[in-house]
């Protein structure tokens, strides 16, 4: 009998940040019914301002929209955003939203925490953009510059899925299981003035210099013919949704990932290797006792992540710092991501030569038969505190295009390869170089590692 958690569909991976951000611009452009979209973070910059305006476009000609975003990033004082509210067939909602709406963000986090909402912890850290209940994105993209190579300075390397077919009723499902929740508030019950609809004329009004031009960039991409393209490549298999609900934030304590019970099993059934490429990966200790497991069964375990100079915060490298010499140790394959990776010069919409990269991507291969992507972090506030999707695709074609990614983000021309030496001590190797200190890191950033390694809040990364 067939897993009824399995949906014939069809799937297209978008690792280039182009044609992710196409993709996006497309749908938008081709919906006739509705658009749901529900991110961690929408910044109001060059990309998050030109996916406003197909969303515009569409509400124009009467596509229902509901947009669902996580409010501790929100945009809602962005009067673009409170504009395009004003249209009867937009909905827009803000999910665990601050209780204190002024704008400057440290007084107001001090505020909530004076008045005890140990509620903002949990956060929604869902990506999904779906389109007349047919097609969806699912993967580790927000909306902003640097998840789509469109800022000057820093972008991220990040995968997403597009899905089609019946797999999308799920990801619709687990839409509308958030925007129903008691933590959706519709955003003008949050903004009590009333304000015009947004009008095309207003869309770039007191845009910086550098989000017009990228906007621009986006208005001028070949939106049907590249889509059209890209549309033939889709393969056909069987996929499963996996997906949090919103119970994931009441305080009961037994809530259990979806997404994390199906990773467990899938790096259990392994047979050859496992190739894993996370931007905040921190295992825990039973996470390394289970991948010490897989290699003790003869299975190749490569792990990708951010080195600390890559890393954007350098928190979550606190936690992931303390479990390197253990997972080398059992023989885990470990690379971390070069801040000057070659994957800098192609990050067409910055129209620079070069950025320093970071890896944001939550992806896995297994065995070139399974594929894993979504925005799900390997680590524990993803596995016990946000909520998160993920989607696992069962096709050799797709998990192969996969694993030739996560490798060669892994090759030397991008990250650096850990080791240890015969006494023990942890080194980066990059072609005929050894470092034995964590390479191109600010000592800023070496500081905050260093000290909160030494904290307790591990669980809080």
């Amino acid at each position: 009998m067939q897993d009824p958690n399995l949906k014939d569909s069809r799937v297209l991976l978008l690792a280039e940040e182009r044609q992710a951000l196409l993709v996006r611009l497309a749908m938008a452009a081709r919906a006739e019914r509705c658009i749901d979209v529900q991110y961690y973070i929408w910044a109001g910059d060059g990309v998050g301002i030109a996916v406003i305006k197909q969303l515009l476009l569409a509400a124009q000609r009467g596509v229902h929209v509901r947009l669902l975003v996580d409010d501790i990033h929100f945009i809602g004082y962005d009067r673009r955003v409170l504009a395009l509210n004003a249209y009867d067939n937009v909905e827009i909602r803000a999910f665990n939203p601050f209780r204190y709406r002024f704008r400057y963000s440290p007084i107001r986090s001090i505020a909530e925490v004076l008045s005890g909402a140990s509620r903002l912890n949990h956060r929604m850290h869902n990506k999904v953009f779906a389109v007349d209940g047919n097609r969806a994105i699912v993967g580790g993209r927000n909306l902003s510059n640097e998840y789509f190579g469109a800022h000057p300075e820093f972008n991220f390397r990040d995968i997403d899925l597009l899905v089609e077919g019946s797999a999308v009723e799920d990801i619709c499902s687990s839409f509308d299981d958030f925007w129903n929740s008691r933590w959706s508030i519709p955003l003008q019950e949050l903004h009590k003035h009333r304000i015009k609809p947004l009008v095309m004329s207003d869309l770039l009004a007191d845009l910086p210099t550098w989000d017009k031009r990228v906007f621009e960039l986006a208005d001028e991409l070949p939106l049907d013919e590249e889509f059209d393209q890209l549309a033939q490549r889709m393969t056909r298999c069987p996929v499963e949704v996996l997906a949090d609900t919103p119970s994931k934030l009441e305080p009961s304590g037994d809530y259990v990932s979806p997404v994390r019970q199906k990773l467990f099993g899938l790096s259990a059934q392994a047979q050859s290797q496992i190739l894993v490429e996370n931007g905040y990966f921190v295992p825990s200790g039973d996470g390394v006792e289970r991948l010490a497991q897989q290699v003790q069964r003869g299975v190749e375990v490569q792990v990708v992540t951010n080195s600390l100079a890559s890393n954007d915060t350098g928190l979550s490298h606190a936690g992931y710092r303390r479990y390197r010499h253990a997972l080398l140790g059992c023989g885990v394959k470990l690379f971390e991501l070069r801040v000057d990776a070659h994957l800098g010069e192609a990050f067409e919409l910055s129209e620079a030569a070069q950025t320093a990269t970071g890896l944001h991507s939550k992806v896995a291969a297994l065995d070139r038969q399974v594929a894993f992507v979504g925005s799900y972090n390997l680590d524990p506030r993803s596995a016990f505190i946000n909520t998160e999707i993920g989607v696992v695709v069962y096709s050799q074609q797709v998990a192969s295009q996969l694993a030739d990614e996560i490798q060669q983000v892994a090759s030397p021309q991008n990250s650096w390869c850990l080791g240890l030496t015969d006494e023990g001590a942890l080194f980066w190797a990059h072609v005929s170089q050894r470092r034995v200190r964590e390479p191109k890191a600010k000592w800023t950033k070496t500081l905050i590692a260093l000290v909160f390694s030494w904290l307790p809040v591990e669980r809080q990364l």
